[in-house]
């Protein structure tokens, strides 16, 4: 209770023993077992006065290699591995017992060919049983009988480097089905989500919530105190459960960790860059959140709560990587670095992609079946009917996304780009044949329309947008060709003004002009053939 890190830490495993490992313990004189010498100290004493110790030493080393090979004579189960593992200990514990109470009767080189050979037979079977194991569990349970087996037999001086060797390769295969484990999960959460932020209905469902997700402690407090329950969070389910089994993988994962890691430094690695919790953040969450965002037609609304999620998973590495850092290794300290982060980053911009990808896409389809007039008989006089529906679509979807400011002014820079690139392309494209002059004032009418939109919803500054289109138009509307084609006066006040788009629009003016009945627009049409010969000798 006074360390909150040992809560990770197992009933009788690694830390226990040692906590326990100063309390004086007789393991051949206890409550459970009495094991008595005497006998074997007699035989020596007896052998030894008839000058036959030698053969008592080669007969006692036989025996001793018999009874070490049945230990493990038939095929391991691992569900006895503890009491094999207790009997192996008892077997060598007394090994040590007698080569340090006996003068020359054993030879420590007779000793370690017995632990050697035991060893080979154990590392063997362990491997073996748990070559088509798929329960991480099982690993784990046969690495805390392993390190007690360590931790035990290693203070009695026995090299146990082949046992810290295979408790390694269990960990890796731990590691592996860990995170097949948890890819699964992980890829479930992220397929049911419905992209719609969590409700906590009570404020002990609200404080269970924000316990659970990986959050600065700055955003726990903002949101506790924000909220009357019951409340809507900002991030989605995916956020929450992800942060949960984050957690669940962490801990599992120094479960395995716990007591290893002072004997192989390189573990912690394992949960750096390019380890198994990088690999199930970015494939298996951020990948996957992609991938869905690619795939099926979701609303603006939805990616905008895509982009949020999002953004709270890349806050959440931070916190992640500071609690595996104050559980990593003491003998290693220093930090540890996520490389899931940025690939957070990339995928919050893919969502703000997607977002402009699909105002792009309405504004097109308004404009496609927008009934436009591109020679009408006059001007109109108010904004045309599929300019307003398209604005107020605009900036009603915009402003009420659930974004952050700067997105949303990315968002609308980008729509009204496009909505002023299609009028620029409607004007100098190929697109429209012929216009007028009356649809080129209709035009500036829907673009006063759009400004004055821009300013209701805070955005004024975008009106700065449309200056090359209004700065074209003005041309031939105030009949300023012949001051357009002066250099100075061109730099000075036409310089956004290419010549080649003022050449494509009098064209299309010209266009119209020539092929009309009125004789006064024929004129029109010939002096704007004239101008646009003119104009395009300079652009070539």
């Amino acid at each position: 209770e006074k360390e909150p890190q040992l809560k990770l830490c197992r009933l009788g495993g690694a830390v226990e023993l040692i906590t326990y490992e100063k309390v004086e313990y007789d393991v051949f004189d206890n409550d459970k077992l009495k094991v008595d010498f005497k006998p074997l100290y007699q035989s020596i004493l007896i052998y030894t006065a008839l000058d036959m110790l030698e053969e008592l030493q080669k007969s006692y080393q036989a025996d001793r290699k018999t009874q070490s090979t049945l230990i493990l004579s038939s095929q391991l189960s691992l569900q006895s591995l503890p009491d094999l593992i207790e009997e192996i200990t008892g077997f060598f514990i007394a090994e040590t017992h007698v080569l340090q109470n006996t003068r020359g009767f054993r030879s420590q080189r007779e000793v370690d060919e017995l632990w050697e050979g035991i060893l080979e037979r154990l590392n063997s079977s362990v491997a073996t049983e748990l070559g088509t194991e798929s329960d991480p569990e099982v690993f784990l349970k046969v690495k805390e009988s392993l390190l007690a087996f360590t931790m035990t037999i290693e203070g009695y001086g026995y090299d146990c480097h082949r046992l810290h060797d295979l408790i390694l390769l269990l960990f890796g295969n731990y590691a592996t089905l860990l995170e097949r484990q948890y890819s699964s999960t992980f890829d479930k959460i992220v397929k049911e989500d419905d992209t719609s932020p969590i409700r906590a209905e009570t404020k002990e469902s609200l404080r269970a919530i924000l316990d659970s997700c990986w959050l600065p402690q700055s955003s726990v407090s903002t949101l506790s105190n924000s909220a009357d329950c019951p409340c809507t969070l900002p991030f989605s389910q995916t956020f929450y459960e992800c942060c949960i089994n984050i957690r669940s993988f962490v801990q599992k994962f120094y479960q395995f960790v716990e007591g290893v890691a002072q004997h192989h430094k390189d573990i912690d690695e394992l949960l750096g860059t390019a380890s198994s919790l990088d690999r199930l953040m970015t494939r298996h969450i951020s990948d996957k959140i992609v991938a869905k965002l690619k795939e099926s037609q979701q609303g603006l609304s939805q990616i905008a709560q895509i982009v949020t999620t999002l953004e709270y998973l890349e806050t959440a590495c931070g916190e992640i990587e500071q609690n595996l850092a104050s559980l990593r290794s003491t003998q290693r300290g220093g930090s540890i670095r996520l490389g899931s982060r940025p690939a957070f980053t990339e995928a919050i911009q893919l969502a703000l992609n997607r977002i402009n990808e699909v105002l792009s896409s309405k504004l097109e389809s308004n404009f496609e079946a927008s009934d436009f007039e591109w020679t009408p008989d006059r001007s109109s006089g108010g904004p045309s009917l599929y300019n307003i529906q398209m604005i107020m679509w605009l900036t009603t979807n915009i402003d009420s996304m659930s974004l952050q400011d700067v997105y949303k002014n990315a968002a609308y820079t980008g729509a009204i780009q496009y909505i002023s690139d299609t009028l620029m392309e409607n004007l100098t494209g190929n697109s429209i044949q012929q216009l007028n002059e009356a649809a080129l004032t209709n035009i500036l009418v829907d673009v006063d329309f759009i400004d004055q939109s821009l300013r209701d919803c805070g955005q004024p500054h975008l009106s700065s947008i449309f200056d090359p289109l209004r700065l074209l138009v003005s041309v031939p509307l105030n009949n300023n060709v012949q001051e357009y084609l002066n250099p100075s006066a061109r730099q000075a006040s036409y310089a956004s003004v290419r010549p080649a788009d003022l050449t494509v629009l009098l064209e299309k003016l010209a266009r119209y002009g020539v092929n009309s009945r009125n004789k006064a627009e024929r004129d029109r049409g010939e002096r704007r053939r004239a101008e646009a010969a003119a104009v395009a000798r300079i652009a070539a």
